[in-house]
């Protein structure tokens, strides 16, 4: 028998990731690359970053890669569908090209039903109860949404300085550590960075990394910042649930996303704002572009949640440190 092989791609904001495995879920090429959001960075650098996670996934391969199935998952792209078929997947079989809703849900939980809250430089909840119905909830982008996601934790710092300088919030050790990091000897020089054209919301949520570490430091703004957010998340949460009526029995729920990396600074206060006792908060079980090649497997009918195909997925992902 010929060997199958499926194409699992996850992309956003910051980056993308290309997975390639065979039937048995076992990895066999990994590659990264810039964003590929065609909302925020225009159609031909998205598919430039696209092709080249495929490229330096397919290089552990000798010869031409034929997929049996391929996925997709990056927000945006579907509008792009029958151009992404012949430009970049014109020999994969079947193909599956959405939002990055589905694969973050399916790497996650690595089971059918559950929640899972993404709070990463944007923000968005996904739910699917035991009846198989889906609700997806946030996922607004950085004008109108996004609460509790890096870029808005990035913009509460932001605006913590201001208040500070003005006199009108509390002392805050986010002033020189922020101004060291964007480059500012005085705080009203922010005016002319943060309007610059170059200023993108990317900066804006890598400044959460510092909102986190002065939280940590135990920063009253800061620590606010971490439990404002932690509540918005929780929020989302509590809202899929009434939507979706989830309350035949357990359900896990997964807290991912850049944003999850202040581990119980933001767990703990997101776990108490959740109000249902049948909800049990969860550690991710994998990345979310393991998700895009579980979905390429469903594609092909392959069941994946059987657990030696889990396991082979794990166990070789960690083969490919880039």
């Amino acid at each position: 028998t010929i060997a199958m092989y499926f194409l699992g791609i996850d992309g956003g904001g910051t980056k993308t990731e290309a997975l390639i495995c065979d039937e048995f879920g076992q990895i066999i090429g990994r590659g990264r690359s810039g964003p590929s959001n065609p909302l925020f960075i225009g159609k031909d650098t998205a598919f430039e970053n696209i092709k080249l996670s495929i490229d330096i996934a397919s290089r552990y391969y000798n010869g031409n890669m034929f997929f049996d199935s391929a996925s997709i998952c990056i927000p945006g792209i579907k509008r792009y569908k029958d151009e992404v078929k012949t430009q970049l997947l014109q020999n994969s079989k079947n193909t599956y090209i959405d939002s990055d809703e589905l694969n973050a849900f399916y790497g996650a939980l690595a089971k059918p039903f559950g929640i899972v809250v993404i709070a990463g430089t944007g923000s968005f909840t996904v739910g699917i109860n035991k009846r198989g119905e889906k609700a997806v909830l946030g996922g607004w982008g950085p004008i109108i949404g996004d609460e509790g996601s890096g870029y808005h934790i990035g913009i509460c710092g932001l605006k913590s300085i201001v208040m500070e300088y003005e006199g009108a919030g509390v002392k805050t050790s986010l002033t020189p550590k922020i101004m060291k990091e964007l480059g500012l000897k005085k705080v009203p020089e922010l005016r002319r960075l943060i309007y610059s054209k170059d200023f993108d919301r990317t900066i804006i949520a890598n400044l959460s990394n510092l909102v986190h570490e002065s939280a940590i430091e135990g920063d009253p703004a800061s620590v606010n910042i971490v439990n404002t957010a932690a509540a918005h998340l929780a929020e989302l949460v509590n809202r899929v649930v009434e939507q979706l009526k989830m309350y035949d029995g357990d359900y896990d729920a997964v807290l991912t996303g850049g944003v999850s990396n202040f581990k119980d600074l933001i767990l703990v206060p997101f776990t108490e704002s959740i109000e249902r006792e049948n909800i049990n908060i969860k550690k991710p079980q994998y990345v979310p572009a393991i998700g895009s090649l579980m979905i390429a497997l469903k594609e092909s009918g392959i069941d994946v949640y059987a657990q030696d195909i889990l396991n082979s997925l794990n166990a070789t992902y960690k083969n490919f440190v880039l």
